[in-house]
Protein backbone atom coordinates (compact mmCIF):
# COMPACT_ATOMS: atom_id res chain seq x y z
CA UNK A 1 0.00 0.00 0.00
CA UNK A 2 1.40 3.60 -0.68
CA UNK A 3 0.09 6.84 0.48
CA UNK A 4 0.79 9.87 -1.71
CA UNK A 5 0.65 13.67 -0.32
CA UNK A 6 3.33 15.29 -2.92
CA UNK A 7 -0.13 16.41 -4.85
CA UNK A 8 -3.94 15.39 -4.08
CA UNK A 9 -3.53 12.69 -1.04
CA UNK A 10 -4.34 9.38 -2.15
CA UNK A 11 -3.69 6.01 -1.25
CA UNK A 12 -2.90 3.04 -3.81
CA UNK A 13 -3.46 -0.62 -2.91
CA UNK A 14 -2.47 -3.72 -4.93
CA UNK A 15 -5.58 -3.47 -7.28
CA UNK A 16 -5.31 0.59 -7.59
CA UNK A 17 -6.65 3.26 -5.92
CA UNK A 18 -7.97 3.32 -2.85
CA UNK A 19 -11.68 5.47 -2.34
CA UNK A 20 -10.73 7.64 0.87
CA UNK A 21 -14.56 8.99 1.23
CA UNK A 22 -15.33 12.70 1.91
CA UNK A 23 -13.36 15.45 3.01
CA UNK A 24 -13.19 14.92 6.81
CA UNK A 25 -12.40 11.71 6.07
CA UNK A 26 -9.11 13.36 4.17
CA UNK A 27 -8.25 16.27 6.63
CA UNK A 28 -8.45 13.11 9.29
CA UNK A 29 -5.56 11.12 7.24
CA UNK A 30 -3.57 13.56 5.75
CA UNK A 31 -3.42 14.92 9.61
CA UNK A 32 -2.37 11.24 10.64
CA UNK A 33 0.11 10.83 7.98
CA UNK A 34 1.64 14.28 8.81
CA UNK A 35 2.11 12.66 12.47
CA UNK A 36 3.08 9.09 11.73
CA UNK A 37 4.22 7.32 13.89
CA UNK A 38 3.30 9.34 16.64
CA UNK A 39 0.10 9.66 18.56
CA UNK A 40 -2.58 12.72 17.14
CA UNK A 41 -4.75 13.75 19.44
CA UNK A 42 -8.45 13.81 18.83
CA UNK A 43 -8.41 17.71 19.67
CA UNK A 44 -6.36 18.40 16.76
CA UNK A 45 -8.25 16.32 14.13
CA UNK A 46 -11.35 18.23 15.89
CA UNK A 47 -9.21 21.39 15.07
CA UNK A 48 -8.24 20.16 11.18
CA UNK A 49 -11.89 19.31 10.48
CA UNK A 50 -13.72 22.03 11.97
CA UNK A 51 -10.89 25.16 12.98
CA UNK A 52 -12.89 26.91 15.73
CA UNK A 53 -16.59 26.20 15.21
CA UNK A 54 -16.71 22.25 15.73
CA UNK A 55 -19.90 20.55 16.61
CA UNK A 56 -21.27 19.18 20.05
CA UNK A 57 -20.84 15.71 18.03
CA UNK A 58 -17.43 16.20 17.11
CA UNK A 59 -15.59 13.62 18.91
CA UNK A 60 -17.75 10.78 17.90
CA UNK A 61 -17.71 12.44 14.20
CA UNK A 62 -14.01 12.03 13.91
CA UNK A 63 -14.19 8.52 15.62
CA UNK A 64 -16.50 7.74 12.53
CA UNK A 65 -14.02 8.99 10.46
CA UNK A 66 -11.42 7.00 11.74
CA UNK A 67 -14.01 3.66 11.67
CA UNK A 68 -14.92 4.44 7.89
CA UNK A 69 -11.39 5.19 7.23
CA UNK A 70 -10.56 1.19 8.80
CA UNK A 71 -13.06 -0.12 6.54
CA UNK A 72 -12.06 1.48 3.43
CA UNK A 73 -8.75 -0.03 4.23
CA UNK A 74 -10.10 -3.45 5.48
CA UNK A 75 -7.85 -5.79 7.56
CA UNK A 76 -4.55 -3.83 6.93
CA UNK A 77 -5.79 0.01 7.79
CA UNK A 78 -7.74 -1.83 11.10
CA UNK A 79 -3.71 -2.65 12.18
CA UNK A 80 -2.15 0.36 10.96
CA UNK A 81 -4.42 3.05 12.36
CA UNK A 82 -4.25 2.53 16.29
CA UNK A 83 -6.18 4.24 19.40
CA UNK A 84 -3.52 5.39 20.96
CA UNK A 85 -3.55 8.37 24.06
CA UNK A 86 -4.44 11.19 23.44
CA UNK A 87 -6.08 10.01 20.03
CA UNK A 88 -4.62 8.26 17.14
CA UNK A 89 -1.46 6.90 15.72
CA UNK A 90 -0.75 5.61 11.97
CA UNK A 91 2.04 2.94 11.82
CA UNK A 92 3.30 3.09 7.81
CA UNK A 93 5.71 -0.07 8.94
CA UNK A 94 6.05 -1.52 5.45
CA UNK A 95 3.84 0.70 3.54
CA UNK A 96 5.44 3.29 0.89
CA UNK A 97 4.95 7.00 1.78
CA UNK A 98 6.28 9.15 -1.47
CA UNK A 99 6.90 12.07 1.58
CA UNK A 100 9.74 9.22 2.27
CA UNK A 101 10.80 8.35 -0.78
CA UNK A 102 11.15 12.07 -1.69
CA UNK A 103 13.49 12.85 1.52
CA UNK A 104 16.28 9.69 0.82
CA UNK A 105 16.63 10.46 -3.00
CA UNK A 106 17.32 13.93 -1.89
CA UNK A 107 19.89 13.50 0.61
CA UNK A 108 21.41 10.48 -1.28
CA UNK A 109 21.46 12.52 -4.13
CA UNK A 110 23.53 15.25 -2.06
CA UNK A 111 25.84 12.86 -0.76
CA UNK A 112 26.71 11.84 -4.53
CA UNK A 113 27.52 15.35 -4.93
CA UNK A 114 29.93 14.93 -2.15
CA UNK A 115 31.45 12.05 -4.16
CA UNK A 116 31.38 14.11 -7.37
CA UNK A 117 29.15 11.60 -9.21
CA UNK A 118 26.86 14.51 -10.51
CA UNK A 119 25.14 11.61 -13.16
CA UNK A 120 24.15 9.66 -10.32
CA UNK A 121 22.97 12.78 -8.46
CA UNK A 122 20.94 14.15 -11.17
CA UNK A 123 19.63 10.96 -11.38
CA UNK A 124 18.51 10.41 -8.20
CA UNK A 125 16.88 13.83 -8.04
CA UNK A 126 15.05 13.62 -11.14
CA UNK A 127 13.26 10.37 -9.85
CA UNK A 128 12.17 12.50 -6.57
CA UNK A 129 11.04 15.56 -8.62
CA UNK A 130 8.63 12.98 -10.40
CA UNK A 131 6.78 11.95 -7.18
CA UNK A 132 5.41 15.39 -7.65
CA UNK A 133 2.04 15.25 -8.63
CA UNK A 134 1.06 18.60 -8.05
CA UNK A 135 1.02 21.09 -4.97
CA UNK A 136 1.48 19.34 -2.02
CA UNK A 137 -1.79 18.20 0.02
CA UNK A 138 -3.53 19.32 -2.61
CA UNK A 139 -7.19 19.83 -2.18
CA UNK A 140 -7.06 19.47 2.00
CA UNK A 141 -8.64 22.61 3.96
CA UNK A 142 -6.85 22.28 7.37
CA UNK A 143 -4.85 24.05 9.04
CA UNK A 144 -2.05 21.54 9.70
CA UNK A 145 -2.27 20.00 5.89
CA UNK A 146 -1.83 24.13 4.76
CA UNK A 147 1.17 24.56 6.82
CA UNK A 148 2.78 21.60 5.84
CA UNK A 149 1.99 22.21 2.28
CA UNK A 150 3.48 25.33 2.55
CA UNK A 151 6.72 23.68 3.75
CA UNK A 152 6.68 20.85 0.94
CA UNK A 153 6.15 23.04 -1.57
CA UNK A 154 9.13 25.37 -0.96
CA UNK A 155 11.16 22.07 -0.43
CA UNK A 156 10.02 21.12 -3.90
CA UNK A 157 11.15 24.60 -5.42
CA UNK A 158 14.67 24.26 -3.61
CA UNK A 159 14.59 20.53 -5.01
CA UNK A 160 13.81 21.61 -8.29
CA UNK A 161 16.58 24.61 -8.34
CA UNK A 162 19.19 22.23 -7.09
CA UNK A 163 18.20 19.90 -9.69
CA UNK A 164 18.33 22.76 -12.06
CA UNK A 165 21.73 23.60 -10.69
CA UNK A 166 23.29 20.35 -11.04
CA UNK A 167 22.29 20.17 -15.05
CA UNK A 168 23.80 22.90 -15.55
CA UNK A 169 27.54 21.45 -13.80
CA UNK A 170 27.40 18.70 -15.46
CA UNK A 171 26.96 20.14 -19.34
CA UNK A 172 22.95 19.55 -19.69
CA UNK A 173 21.25 22.98 -19.68
CA UNK A 174 18.35 22.05 -22.28
CA UNK A 175 17.32 19.74 -19.96
CA UNK A 176 16.33 22.78 -17.32
CA UNK A 177 15.76 25.62 -20.11
CA UNK A 178 11.93 24.47 -20.18
CA UNK A 179 11.38 23.79 -16.62
CA UNK A 180 13.21 27.71 -15.64
CA UNK A 181 11.50 29.61 -18.09
CA UNK A 182 7.78 28.22 -15.88
CA UNK A 183 9.42 28.97 -12.93
CA UNK A 184 10.38 32.58 -13.50
CA UNK A 185 6.69 33.22 -14.55
CA UNK A 186 5.28 31.26 -11.66
CA UNK A 187 8.16 32.96 -8.92
CA UNK A 188 8.89 36.58 -11.05
CA UNK A 189 10.42 37.81 -7.72
CA UNK A 190 12.42 35.04 -6.47
CA UNK A 191 15.96 35.80 -7.86
CA UNK A 192 17.46 32.41 -7.74
CA UNK A 193 15.60 30.71 -10.69
CA UNK A 194 16.48 33.77 -12.90
CA UNK A 195 20.36 33.58 -12.36
CA UNK A 196 20.00 30.43 -13.36
CA UNK A 197 17.30 30.81 -16.13
CA UNK A 198 20.40 33.21 -17.38
CA UNK A 199 23.17 30.87 -17.14
CA UNK A 200 20.67 28.16 -19.08
CA UNK A 201 20.20 30.28 -21.67
CA UNK A 202 23.56 31.55 -21.93
CA UNK A 203 24.72 28.22 -22.53
CA UNK A 204 22.20 27.10 -24.57
CA UNK A 205 23.41 30.02 -27.24
CA UNK A 206 20.90 32.87 -26.63
CA UNK A 207 22.70 35.32 -24.94
CA UNK A 208 20.25 38.30 -26.09
CA UNK A 209 17.58 36.37 -24.22
CA UNK A 210 19.63 35.86 -21.11
CA UNK A 211 20.67 39.74 -20.78
CA UNK A 212 16.62 40.05 -21.29
CA UNK A 213 15.66 38.22 -18.94
CA UNK A 214 17.90 40.15 -16.43
CA UNK A 215 16.80 43.42 -17.60
CA UNK A 216 12.91 42.59 -16.88
CA UNK A 217 14.05 40.94 -13.05
CA UNK A 218 15.61 44.42 -12.29
CA UNK A 219 12.48 46.62 -13.62
CA UNK A 220 10.51 44.31 -11.78
CA UNK A 221 11.97 44.35 -8.56
CA UNK A 222 12.60 48.21 -8.89
CA UNK A 223 9.00 48.74 -9.82
CA UNK A 224 7.36 46.39 -7.33
CA UNK A 225 9.83 46.78 -4.22
CA UNK A 226 11.85 49.94 -5.14
CA UNK A 227 15.18 47.27 -4.93
CA UNK A 228 18.14 46.37 -7.03
CA UNK A 229 18.73 42.94 -8.27
CA UNK A 230 21.25 40.98 -5.42
CA UNK A 231 25.17 40.77 -6.42
CA UNK A 232 25.22 37.15 -7.60
CA UNK A 233 22.35 38.44 -10.32
CA UNK A 234 24.38 41.57 -11.00
CA UNK A 235 27.03 39.01 -11.51
CA UNK A 236 25.78 37.07 -13.71
CA UNK A 237 24.76 39.63 -16.21
CA UNK A 238 28.38 40.98 -15.84
CA UNK A 239 29.92 37.61 -16.95
CA UNK A 240 27.46 37.60 -19.70
CA UNK A 241 28.58 40.68 -21.16
CA UNK A 242 31.87 39.93 -20.91
CA UNK A 243 31.78 36.38 -22.05
CA UNK A 244 33.22 35.69 -19.24
CA UNK A 245 35.17 31.45 -19.96
CA UNK A 246 34.09 30.27 -16.30
CA UNK A 247 30.55 30.56 -17.30
CA UNK A 248 31.05 27.58 -20.06
CA UNK A 249 32.31 25.26 -17.52
CA UNK A 250 31.26 22.08 -16.49
CA UNK A 251 32.37 19.60 -14.42
CA UNK A 252 33.52 15.87 -16.38
CA UNK A 253 30.59 13.27 -16.19
CA UNK A 254 32.29 9.96 -16.44
CA UNK A 255 28.87 7.53 -15.94
CA UNK A 256 26.90 5.84 -17.87
CA UNK A 257 25.09 8.87 -19.46
CA UNK A 258 27.83 10.06 -20.31
CA UNK A 259 28.66 7.16 -22.45
CA UNK A 260 25.19 6.59 -24.14
CA UNK A 261 22.44 9.02 -23.03
CA UNK A 262 21.56 12.24 -21.11
CA UNK A 263 19.02 11.85 -18.85
CA UNK A 264 15.45 12.65 -19.09
CA UNK A 265 13.60 16.01 -19.00
CA UNK A 266 11.79 16.68 -15.64
CA UNK A 267 8.44 18.60 -15.78
CA UNK A 268 8.33 21.37 -13.11
CA UNK A 269 4.81 19.97 -12.08
CA UNK A 270 4.10 20.47 -8.94
CA UNK A 271 5.24 24.32 -8.41
CA UNK A 272 2.98 26.63 -7.05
Amino acid sequence: MDFRILGPVDVRGAAGPVQLGGQRNRIVLATLLLSHGTPVSATRLIDDVWAARPPDTARNQIQICVSQLRSTFRDTMQRRIRTRHPGYLLDLDGCGFDAARFCVWEREAEQAVARGDLTTAVALLARALRLWRGPALDGVDSATAQSAAARWNERHLVAWERYAELCLAAGWPELVVAGLRQLVVEYPLRERPHELFMLALYRSGAQSEALEVYRAYRDRVCDSLGLDPGQRLRRMEQAILGQCPTLTATVPVQAPWAAQQQPEVVPLGGVH
